[in-house]
């Protein structure tokens, strides 16, 4: 069982009482067994830091703010002391600076957390002990590192293969596919891909004079926050026209392998599964080549020649490059699909101990940023769902078959301001998916949500139910799950409320006939006569969940350690360099910069620095793109809607509803912008920030000065005109309290005094 979302170590509590029973001997002794087969984490740091040499003491990262595990960072601290309102000195202790460890630091902590695995087990409970089925289960602790963890991978890799391209079956085996399709006679099974392609690219970056963590997330943030992620959508959705279940993802890094400067650093691969019988124009790597274009154009260090960007359109039409691939199935790939891509996978089922140093060093990035090593899209989970519920049919774990009965899942679409209605679900927000497993996987959306509607039993396309309307009963368990669903059983008799009538025959006669609250007086009774035109039908409902496994424990070291699920503990860097990285953000286009002596904000610097304020405190943000969905209107009939933030232009729904004969004019959804507050790690005084930035950017002579914040001369000129406007406003505030407002320090309380008087 993998557990490395508990925190940085697998127990994150202190001891529980040392009477507990039990299993301590099995941990140790899984503990000695484990570690006596792998070498020991002493030893592949000596490895490490005699095969990598000085690169070995690079820092992990040198970025201003990068969040990295507390164990890969070193802190230094100051305690400062300062004047409060009341007069009294009072000390605070605070981070000055915060800095990323080497690399072989990096590596060392890492296998130190991987070894506690080896030595920890998961305790799991039951139920409670009154219950009559209450057991206590111990299970190995794992994570993501070990060798069985990348087996899992494998084996969905090759569930991935048999739903798209399909699988070849024989008698002898006796199961579902051929264990040995090179010695059986076989039959193939087809998947769901009619002419299924398998496209490959590569995406990296130079890592030459770069910290091993900033080249990775520049690779990562290319993807997620760039232009890459959508370009590839653009391709598949709208160049190719394939719909979301017409092709699969899995993104997969892995170390660079050689003596190069790459060596152990980060790069991607896309491996992409398609049907290219549904494509509307022929599948190349050329088909694929903006996606890599927008790739060397967001991420710094990625080059053209290492992406084949200088090669013509001729060779990418002709699979001349290496960045990208494209094969077919059915006559260009010898082996299994699994086994083509996993070449490119670094998923070897060994252990993190066991790893080649370069591999250490790209594991080591990605633990100590908490960065996913393989992300897989919606589609290639629901195919690999689907393909586990079809082996559990077949082996007789599980009756019904995928599909066989149906159910409604809500779309994340129905949720957005936009919404409901995508290109993943059914147009209304609702997948229709397997009532065993939870996958849309070949499960038809349209057809069987049509017949839906006709009853509340419909039966569909492939002789399944789909469930419709809900009963009376089936309403009020539902309801009562959700408002109690901690609850282990609860019940409800009763019916809806029901309003008597009375039977006078004129009105004002009693409360029940009344036109009015002032027409009856409060205290005239209703008579007994009166009574509901129909009695409330009583609904009895209720339900009773079954036990559930929950984690109790971690056992190690012959210890029982209550298990938690805490966070990891991640801090951002600050480092002593930061108002060079904070001035270098004010230039860039998305910096915006802030003065919180007044709290304006400014987006050049010019403008900052003849803003008025001659000292303080000043901070850096950055312009950001807000996922709120845009108000566009209909430039013919001055309709106005909310649009998809995530697509490029919008239909009119009302022209698109009238049923015109002429097309609907679409729009250009604007790409909503906002100002994000600058982080807490960019705040520098005045001085500090015109001191880091170029003299070029800054006023020339016979321009406005850019001031500063020694206040040493004393009165109303050396102060600046807003503090002593600020002073004469709020003559009730402390002058200890105003030159905190302003960043100054407590010895400027003086100064503002001689102001006031």
């Amino acid at each position: 069982m993998s557990a490395e979302s508990g925190g940085s170590r697998p127990p994150q509590a202190n001891s529980a009482p040392a009477d507990t029973d039990a299993e301590t001997p099995k941990s140790e002794s899984r503990c000695a067994k484990n570690l006596d087969e792998l070498p020991d984490p002493t030893e592949k740091v000596r490895e490490f830091l005699d095969e990598f040499g000085e690169r070995a003491h690079v820092p992990l990262s040198e970025t201003h703010g990068r969040a990295l595990r507390a164990e890969c960072v070193e802190e230094e601290r100051e305690v400062s002391k300062y004047v409060t309102e009341s007069g009294a000195e009072e000390s605070v202790e605070e981070v000055v600076e915060r800095r990323a460890v080497p690399l072989w630091r990096g590596v060392a902590e890492m296998l130190d957390w991987h070894e506690e695995y080896h030595c920890s087990t998961l305790r799991l409970e039951y139920g409670t002990e009154r219950d009559p089925s209450h057991e206590i289960l111990d299970i190995d602790l794992e994570n993501s590192w070990f060798a069985a963890y990348q087996e899992q991978e494998r084996a969905k890799l090759k569930a991935l293969e048999r739903e798209t391209c399909g699988y070849e079956t024989c008698e002898e085996c006796g199961t579902r596919w051929c264990q040995e399709p090179d010695d059986h006679a076989t039959e193939h099974v087809a998947g769901r891909f009619e002419e299924p392609a398998v496209v490959l690219t590569g995406r990296t970056a130079s890592g030459a004079g770069r910290p091993p963590v900033d080249h990775a997330r520049a690779i990562a943030e290319a993807w997620t926050d760039g232009e890459v992620r959508r370009s590839l959508r653009y391709i598949l959705d709208e160049k190719l026209g394939l719909e979301s279940d017409e092709w699969v993802r899995w993104t997969q890094g892995e170390p660079h392998p050689g003596d190069g400067e790459n060596r152990g650093y980060h790069h991607a691969h896309d491996i992409i599964i398609l049907d290219a019988a549904g494509a509307s124009e022929e599948v190349t790597a050329a088909t694929f080549r903006t996606m890599i274009e927008a790739h060397v154009a967001d991420c710094e260090g990625a080059g053209p020649r290492a992406h084949d960007l200088d090669a013509s359109m001729e060779e990418w039409e002709s699979g001349e490059v290496e960045t990208v691939s494209v094969k077919h199935v059915d006559g260009e790939i010898e082996e299994s699909v699994a086994s083509y891509a996993a070449a490119y996978l670094a998923n070897e089922s060994v252990d993190l101990l066991e790893r080649e140093p370069e591999y250490l060093a790209w594991a080591a990035t990605m633990w100590a940023t908490e960065t996913q090593k393989g992300i897989k899209s919606e589609s290639a989970n629901h195919a690999i769902e689907a393909d586990r519920c079809e082996h559990e049919h077949a082996t007789g774990e599980q009756d019904l078959a995928h599909g066989e009965e149906v159910t409604k899942k809500r779309c994340r679409c129905a949720e957005q301001a936009w919404g409901p209605g995508c290109r993943r679900c059914d147009g209304r927000g609702y997948h229709v998916v397997c009532m065993a497993c939870g996958s849309p996987w070949e499960i038809e959306q349209t057809q069987t949500l049509a017949e839906a509607r006709v009853g509340a039993e419909s039966v569909a396309a492939d002789g399944g139910r789909v469930d419709g309307t809900q009963t009376a009963e089936e309403s009020r368990e539902e309801e009562l799950r959700s408002r109690w669903p901690s609850a282990r059983s609860a019940a409800s008799v009763g019916g809806s409320v029901a309003v008597k009538e009375c039977d006078h025959e004129e009105p004002n006669q009693c409360p029940l006939c009344a036109e009015s609250e002032r027409d009856v007086a409060n205290m005239t009774p209703v008579p007994e006569s009166a009574s509901a035109p129909e009695s409330p039908e009583c609904v009895v409902a209720g339900f009773e969940r079954p036990p559930q496994w929950r984690a109790k424990a971690i056992i190690r070291d012959g210890e029982e350690l209550p298990a938690s699920g805490g966070g990891t503990d991640t801090r951002p860097l600050k480092l002593g360099g930061a108002p060079e990285v904070v001035a270098r953000m004010a230039l860039r286009g998305p910096g915006v910069i802030k003065c919180f002596g007044c709290g304006m904000t400014y987006d050049t610097v010019a403008e900052y620095v003849s803003h008025g304020c001659e000292g303080g405190v000043v901070g850096v943000g950055w312009m950001v793109q807000r996922e709120g969905a845009p108000e566009v209107s209909c430039p013919e009939c001055d309709h106005k809607w909310r649009a998809n933030p995530s697509a490029d232009t919008a239909v009119c729904p009302r022209c698109s509803s009238e049923g015109s004969p002429e097309s609907p004019p679409e729009v250009t959804v604007p790409r909503s912008v906002g100002r994000e507050p600058p982080a807490e790690e960019s705040r520098l005084s005045r001085e500090r920030f015109l001191a880091a930035l170029p003299d070029r950017v800054l006023p020339g002579e016979g321009e406005e000065s850019d001031g500063g914040d020694d206040l040493g001369g004393g009165g109303e000129e050396e102060l600046g005109e807003q503090v002593v406007r600020y002073v004469e406003e709020h003559p009730e505030e402390s002058a200890v309290a105003i030159a905190g407002r302003f960043g100054l320090s407590p010895a400027a309380a003086e100064e503002i005094e001689s102001v006031r008087a």
